[in-house]
């Protein structure tokens, strides 16, 4: 006997009684955090691969279909089931259930739909800002802010800020910990998705589209979330330049990467200095192209004519040029920047007129409206400037 269950999104899951069962018995008695009861399961599953994946498979589905509704209420549950997750990938096979689910990534997405209906991007919804979820306006942010101090305004944004710190933290040793798996194909299908939560969602340069792109709150989170993953080589202000010197420059010449990057708004956009570049790429010319900002010489990291280069690898770029798989730091330098430009205009603009909003509220003794756009304010710093 099945028990279908549905998302929001349509999506329908069967499960049998067993594996219904099977997530209630580890889910309920939290088994996942119990390493000894863990070990014995891991010890029974050594030997049965197909079983053991199907064990998996039910307990991160079944994860994913619990959370149907992305607000204040069910915050909780996301966490918990994130620390679920990263006991789980501990496990012999998890990280390659993980990431082979058609629920972790899957061609034919929209960028809605890779935020709001994949493992991660799900979590990434999460947020407190006022226009995606009102019930943060009436839970941790239904205070009478007009008779507060700024400082307390500030600890407001703060407490709020900490927890969705805490969140992506987790989040980001769950990716680490898939990163660090030795089956490469696990890593491919993490920057697969990593690479196309962006790609998907380009539209979102525009001051209107008519296309499905993920929300502002998913946005912020994912800029937080890859921040974090690049805390191991920007900690310390001494070695930026060994963190610069690894950037490859040539990540967004092609498409390669990040679907649809060539369309991306560049601060140069040049045909003449463009035809430069890819001559050189391409070995049409040796003239070596001079870029702006700091990053590894041209010559050192693109191939002239008849030399080789620490970007030849297996993905054309053109007649007889190929690149490698660009470094992890820039992947994370390049994604974070374009998602930065994704809502940089956006959010002067918020800023503007929440602030005039703020005057003009205050000087008219309107507290109502004071209290609102102050809330709409903190969640908003919650998510910009947390820790």
């Amino acid at each position: 006997m099945n028990n279908p269950e549905s998302l929001a999104s349509g999506q329908t899951f069967e499960f049998t009684k067993m594996q219904t069962d099977l997530w209630e018995c580890v889910h309920e008695a939290t088994f996942i955090l119990d390493r000894n009861f863990m070990a014995s399961v891991k010890l029974e599953l050594h030997d049965e691969p197909e079983t053991r994946e199907m064990f998996y498979q039910v307990l991160f589905d079944q994860m994913h279909c619990s959370l149907k509704d992305i607000k204040c209420e069910t915050f909780s549950t996301a966490e918990n089931q994130v620390t679920y997750i990263k006991a789980l990938l501990d496990m012999e096979g998890a990280a390659e259930a993980f990431v082979s689910s058609e629920h972790f990534f899957r061609k034919g997405l929209n960028g809605q739909q890779i935020a709001k209906h994949t493992y991660i991007g799900r979590y990434l919804c999460f947020s407190a800002l006022v226009h995606e979820t009102k019930s943060w306006r009436k839970r941790d942010l239904n205070e009478q802010f007009h008779r507060m101090k700024p400082e307390h305004h500030q600890k407001a944004a703060d407490k709020l800020s900490t927890r969705f710190y805490g969140l992506h933290s987790s989040l980001a040793d769950v990716i680490k910990s898939l990163l660090k798996c030795k089956n490469p194909e696990v890593k491919a299908r993490v920057l697969q998705w990593m690479r196309s939560a962006v790609g998907l969602n380009l539209e979102l340069q525009k001051t209107m589209t008519q296309k499905p792109v993920a929300s502002q709150g998913f946005v912020l989170n994912y800029i937080d979330l890859l921040l974090q993953l690049c805390r191991p080589f920007t900690g310390t202000f001494e070695k930026y330049k060994n963190f610069f010197d690894k950037i490859n420059c040539a990540y967004l010449m092609t498409d390669t990467f990040v679907q649809s990057a060539t369309n991306l708004d560049k601060l140069e956009t040049s045909p003449e200095k463009l035809r430069i570049f890819t001559d050189f790429l391409e070995g049409k010319s040796q003239a070596v192209p001079k870029l702006s900002g700091i990053t590894t010489p041209m010559n050192k990291i693109c191939k002239p004519p008849g030399e080789s280069s620490s970007l030849l690898g297996d993905v054309a770029t053109g007649p007889g040029d190929t690149l490698h798989p660009p470094h992890f730091i820039t992947e994370c330098f390049f994604l974070v920047h374009i998602l930065i430009s994704f809502g940089q205009k956006k959010l002067e603009q918020f800023y503007m007129r929440n602030n005039d909003d703020l005057s003009k509220a205050f000087q008219e003794k309107d507290y109502a409206r004071f209290d609102k756009k102050m809330a709409q304010k903190i969640a908003m710093d919650a998510h910009l400037f947390g820790k």
